[in-house]
């Protein structure tokens, strides 16, 4: 506290002379001091007379308490007493720092913090430091408040934010300590220490041989994401092979690796590649940094489809049996009839034995076994014979009744067109029956008479044309 009274700085002594009798409450001196909390005290230093009887402080003055009536001087001392009422503060919090993960153990990241205190006459105080944070074990401080990162080193996929309670107590009596609070902010940041991560272990698909330009299906579809989730750089795929390729889709939403066939010469299962193994890469694509990437496998397998034919193994075969041989007996063959088929599989190149033809009827005597291509006599050669005669027979009485049916059907073709021409005559003598019966009525109604006669006759006249007509509609 400075204390300073008309312009003189810090003034060991104040002198003034003053009347007796003066008015209670005048003041006497004016103090002018610069200070926080300044609490001014009346110490009497008189033996001879008791000044606090007549002298008080009155804010930042001294008045008269009491009338004083002796001539005498009156030495008087002012003693300024500070009290602790402010708190210490730390200067410059809060702090905030952002540190990379990537910075090694033991670096300093923060070299120590300062408070100070508002109250006076601290140069005897000492200012302890203290903190509290959760799961602060990754920092540690020093002995000169300093901090640094501890051995274990960061993780921002761990933990990227910290924050520290820091606390300054005043070295007074813990029933008069103060205390000041501030806080640390601590952003870990993000670095790229982690390799691509595929969502699978393993992806599989199936692909029809010598098909070319086709999407595979992959399950599960092939996908890879970053786990450096500040950075989250771009993955793209690719493949060690020039039968597949693999490229890099984005749906949005996430970056998939969709595998398509390259070339399709080499996909023919039935050279025996009836599988692929590959290795699928998933690259990050900054270039700030060296690139990190990682692989899966995609197991690929190949579908045979029946594009070979069946090859016989000779070109021909020479086979003797004796005549009259009975049913079931085997032919004898100069080598045993086989074939093979180059798809695989049981389905694709199953061979089926079959006789397409035989010269002289001979498919009705000779069978093939359809698994083993056994060729075996079906039945004996003369009931073959007997048996094809009467086929033959039968044939011809097939033929001799069809053709007696076609001339009944002439007749009575021939029969209706009689029957039609018969329908005509009568129509026409009809017509001319109903002629003669209206002349008739006409003749009648002339006279101013009726006949009945005459009407009759035209009526059954009528008639006569219907049923002409009638026939002549049936007999067409």
């Amino acid at each position: 506290c400075d204390f300073t009274y008309e312009a003189e700085s810090n003034p060991s002594e104040i002198s003034s002379e003053i009347y007796e009798e003066r008015p209670v409450g005048e003041i006497i001196f004016a103090l002018d001091f610069v200070g926080i909390d300044i609490e001014l005290e009346l110490v009497d230093t008189t033996a001879y007379l008791n000044v606090l009887d007549y002298l008080q402080i009155d804010g930042q003055n001294i008045t008269w308490k009491k009338q004083y009536d002796l001539d005498r001087t009156v030495n008087v001392v002012i003693d300024i007493f500070d009290v602790n009422d402010n708190d210490p503060y730390f200067i410059g919090g809060p702090y905030v720092l952002n540190i990379s993960e990537l910075w090694p153990p033991g670096i300093v990241i923060f070299d120590g913090v300062e408070a100070d205190d508002n109250d006076i006459d601290t140069s005897s105080t000492e200012l302890l430091y203290s903190y509290e944070a959760e799961g602060f074990g990754d920092f540690i401080f020093t002995a000169k408040e300093e901090l640094m990162i501890a051995p274990a080193g960061l993780d921002y996929e761990t933990r990227s934010f910290y924050n520290v309670t820091l606390f300054v107590k005043d070295d007074r009596d813990d029933s008069e300590a103060r205390t000041g609070i501030s806080y640390l902010f601590i952003n870990v940041l993000d670095g790229d220490d982690q390799n691509p991560v595929f969502g699978s272990t393993h992806y599989s698909a199936t692909v029809i041989e010598e098909v070319s330009g086709v999407t595979l299906d992959v399950n599960p579809p092939i996908y890879a994401y970053d786990p450096d989730f500040g950075l989250n750089e771009t993955i793209i795929y690719s493949f060690a092979n020039d039968v597949f390729t693999v490229e890099t889709v984005s749906d949005g939403r996430l970056t998939l690796g969709q595998v398509k066939v390259k070339d399709n010469s080499a996909l023919d299962a039935d050279n025996g590649q009836t599988y692929y193994n590959l290795t699928v890469y998933a690259v990050e694509t900054q270039t700030t940094e060296k690139r990190k990437s990682f692989n899966s496998t995609v197991y690929i397998q190949i579908v045979d489809v029946n594009d070979n034919s069946p090859v016989f193994d000779h070109s021909a075969y020479v086979g003797t049996i004796i005549e009259n041989a009975t049913t079931s007996e085997i032919v004898s063959l100069n080598v045993r009839i086989s074939a093979s088929d180059a798809d695989i599989g049981v389905d694709n190149s199953a061979i089926i034995y079959s006789i397409l033809s035989v010269s002289n009827d001979g498919d009705t005597i000779f069978g093939i076994d359809a698994s083993t291509g056994i060729i075996y006599v079906k039945q004996q050669g003369q009931q073959v014979k007997q048996q094809g005669q009467q086929v033959k027979q039968q044939g011809q009485q097939v033929e001799q009744q069809g053709q007696q049916v076609e001339q009944q059907s002439q007749q009575v073709e021939q029969q209706g067109q009689q029957i039609e021409q018969q329908g005509q005559q009568i129509e026409q003598q009809g017509q001319q029956i109903e002629q003669q019966g209206q002349q008739v009525e006409q003749k009648g109604q002339t006279a101013g008479s009726t006949c009945r006669p005459e009407r009759s006759i035209a009526q059954t006249a009528r008639s006569m044309t219907q049923m002409a007509r009638s026939v002549g509609q049936k007999s067409g």
